[in-house]
């Protein structure tokens, strides 16, 4: 009964209604989708991508939440594009094709889906699910929550249309719903709940999300402020058990644990749960940032657990021992190159200054425009010489600006392409991203991509 009323008054108040997101919530993602009045369920699930994935032909309403590495979203139908950052969210509309990558190195994200009872999953590995439910039918505003609550801090939650899914990343809650029964969940666990909610973090604070189903915003649908209100009542229901999910995607329906033991390891990384608590690690999780060295590893070599890239040189940690370079410096081999550029955007090798042998050190290679991998370049031939008065004078200040104005060899955007690589490519001198996509003109001709295409990435 309360959920219809609800449902009537937002109904009433139209798409101009509040937000659902009170205190310290905040909407992190929206969308607007038809909602049928068919056995549903809430579904969440983990999907890993990377650079190039595949596409994927979204089915049903559905939140992407970010992980630890951004996410780039592209719907190859309009061509439009979305980035998602940590602790930020998206909203994904049937009926879409899209590409999902990642800024980096491949990472994982979580799929929050509302599908029927007996459909399959758009993407990913099931992690768990809700009981099934009916929710009220129409064109409906769906929103993704996220709260950052300080210790013992409570958060109200207005019932939906529907059960209201809660997913915790740190800390604790303690979330009581209509059946006046409070629930515990802890970080990685999850469950849906019927009603207004009422919600307290716990001694440590928490960050959680709640996936909720609004309002009807069909415009012919909203009422007048004389109009009288028409209750429908809704059937009720057997009670709907929620699924409390773990760290490890799995179905589960296990109740939440109690607190850990001090002295414990249980996920084996080398920490106990007290380091893990003084470190901020998961201490069910052995690989905390996801950057595939072990927590209690990372500890011991100096790297960051709670951070993928600890020396910020765009090439996350793991790789790096991968790759016999130092993920403590930003450039191993001195060459002035970054690790992460070489690797990702050069080709060339992040442990050899010169990795064609001519010579030359692959960072000077690149700023002189020559090619780092072919040590029969014929500019690599030419001795390197100092500019003098007589040799080559410095260009003035008309020639930096007009790069027609002296040799093949000026840079004046400062892309990494020089004048006469931009003429071959066909891009802007003075442009260091002619097409507008985010990624500069060296870096899509060195990757293969068209520079002059702005749906074309590397």
């Amino acid at each position: 009964m309360i959920a219809s009323i609800v449902g009537v008054l937002a109904q009433g108040l139209g798409p101009a209604g509040p937000s659902p997101a009170q205190g310290n919530a905040s909407v992190i993602a929206q969308g607007v989708a038809q909602i049928q009045d068919v056995d549903t369920r809430w579904r969440i699930a983990a999907f890993s991508v990377q650079a190039g994935s595949e596409p994927i032909a979204v089915r049903y309403p559905a939140f992407v939440l970010g992980g630890t590495t951004p996410l780039l979203i592209t719907d190859l139908n309009s061509g439009t594009r979305q980035r998602v950052a940590p602790g930020e969210g998206a909203f994904m509309t049937p009926g879409q094709m899209i590409r999902l990558e990642t800024f980096g190195p491949p990472d994982q994200f979580t799929l929050l889906e509302l599908s029927p009872a007996d459909a399959s999953l758009s993407m990913g590995v099931l992690g768990g699910e809700s009981g099934s439910f009916v929710p009220e039918p129409g064109i409906r505003d769906l929103d993704l929550i996220r709260t950052v609550s300080a210790a013992e801090d409570d958060t109200a939650l207005d019932a939906g249309a529907g059960p209201t899914l809660v997913q915790i990343s740190t800390g604790q809650i303690t979330v009581t719903s209509d059946d006046d029964t409070p629930v515990t969940l802890y970080a990685g666990q999850a469950q849906a709940f019927d009603g207004p909610l009422s919600i307290e973090s716990g001694p440590d604070g928490a960050t959680y999300v709640a996936a909720y189903i609004g309002a009807v915003i069909e415009f012919g649908d909203v009422g007048t402020p004389d109009a009288t209100p028409v209750t429908n009542e809704a059937t009720p229901s057997a009670p709907r058990p929620g699924t409390v999910l773990g760290s490890t995607p799995a179905p589960a329906t296990a109740q939440a644990t109690a607190p850990l033991d001090d002295a414990g390891d249980p996920d084996g990384d080398g920490l106990t749960n007290a380091q893990e608590a003084e470190l901020g690690t998961d201490p069910n999780v052995a690989d905390t940032d996801d950057d595939g060295i072990d927590d209690g590893e990372e500890v011991n070599i100096g790297t960051d657990p709670l951070n993928l890239d600890t020396d910020g040189d765009q090439f996350y940690d793991g790789g790096e021992l991968i790759r016999d370079t130092d993920p403590l410096v930003i450039d191993s081999d001195d060459d002035g190159l970054t690790d992460g550029n070489e690797e990702y955007s050069t080709g060339t090798d992040p442990v050899t200054a010169d990795t064609d042998g001519d010579g030359i050190e692959d960072g000077q290679e690149i700023e002189d425009g020559t090619d780092p991998l072919d040590a029969d370049d014929p500019a690599d031939e030419q001795p390197t010489i100092e500019p003098t008065e007589e040799a080559e004078p410095e260009p003035t200040a008309e020639e930096e600006a007009d790069p027609d104005a002296d040799g093949s060899n000026l840079d004046p955007d400062g892309d990494g392409l020089v004048n006469r690589r931009e003429e071959a490519a066909g891009t802007d001198p003075l442009d260091g991203d002619t097409d507008g996509d985010g990624v500069n003109d060296a870096n899509e001709v060195d990757f293969g991509s068209d520079p002059l295409d702005e749906t074309s990435f590397p």
